[in-house]
């Protein structure tokens, strides 16, 4: 009865949160209204762009552009990121090459932009749920 009472009490997400945890450890339960959500909080940190291009021909071109930065993921990339994956889950092509601009590739995430405006752990997990969201939906894309 009180473990009853005690999850009654929770809210869906905190319920959710709870079920992974115990499954999984230590990954969190996002759900998509919170990506949702968070997308568009990152979506005013940092500089910088994720352009898709190509989507009516068979081959489309993801380009990586922050040369600043050595194309390092600002928020705002990570978000716009979100976005080109959602294209690419209705696009029908057979293949996407991921490229960096100016020569290089990605350097990871952009520090500055993490230093300044994700020192808090709760923006620190949003920034990771985005990511893991947008790297999980690529990678299933067919």
């Amino acid at each position: 009865i009180f473990f009853r009472l005690f999850w009654s009490s929770m809210n869906l997400h905190r319920r959710a949160q709870m079920l992974c945890f115990a499954a999984l450890r230590c990954r969190a339960y996002v759900t998509a209204p919170d990506v949702i959500v968070w997308k568009e909080q990152l979506r005013q940190l940092g500089k910088g762009e994720i352009r898709l291009s190509g989507l009516q021909t068979p081959v489309a071109t993801l380009t990586i552009d922050n040369p600043r930065a050595r194309n390092a993921l600002s928020g705002k990339m990570m978000a716009e990121l979100h976005d080109a994956v959602k294209e690419l889950e209705q696009w029908d092509g057979p293949c996407v090459i991921v490229t960096g601009a100016e020569g290089t590739f990605c350097s990871g995430a952009d520090l500055s932009v993490v230093r300044s405006h994700m020192a808090e752990s709760e923006a620190g997990r949003i920034m990771c749920s985005v990511m893991q969201s947008s790297l999980r939906r690529f990678q299933q894309c067919d």
